[in-house]
């Protein structure tokens, strides 16, 4: 198993993401981090039911290649932060977050990490 193919180090970076968003870091590039967090967490668990997934940001469509038995609520309830993917990254958006949207984008994503890690890496 390379490391790209490896849903534990998919999870760490999720986790990477997760911090970000909530670093002293301006808002408009916490905004992108939650995003990128539940689509990680999202991709690893793809990578542990051995499914292909294309490298797109839509979290709606990669959820709808997760087996049904693997599906969680949380992930339905993420799957709006894909507006995040492209918003925050470029000027022509003009994302403006305000620090309780972000918040609330973090414990979506937070929520989605959780849910892969449980499967993934169960205690």
């Amino acid at each position: 198993m390379s490391h790209s193919d490896d849903p534990s180090l998919w999870l760490r970076y999720a986790e990477d993401d997760l911090t970000t968003a909530q670093a002293n870091v301006p808002m408009q590039v916490r905004g992108y981090h939650p995003q990128q967090a539940a689509e990680k967490a999202i991709k690893a668990m793809l990578i542990h039911h051995g499914i292909d997934f294309p490298w797109v940001h839509d979290l709606r469509h990669l959820a709808t290649l997760l087996p049904p038995s693997a599906y969680g609520p949380s992930v339905d309830n993420a799957t709006e932060l894909t507006a995040y993917a492209s918003a925050a990254r470029y000027p022509r958006h003009n994302a403006t977050y305000k620090p309780a949207e972000v918040a609330d984008a973090v414990e979506l994503a937070r929520a989605v990490v959780a849910w892969a890690a449980n499967i993934i890496e169960p205690a």
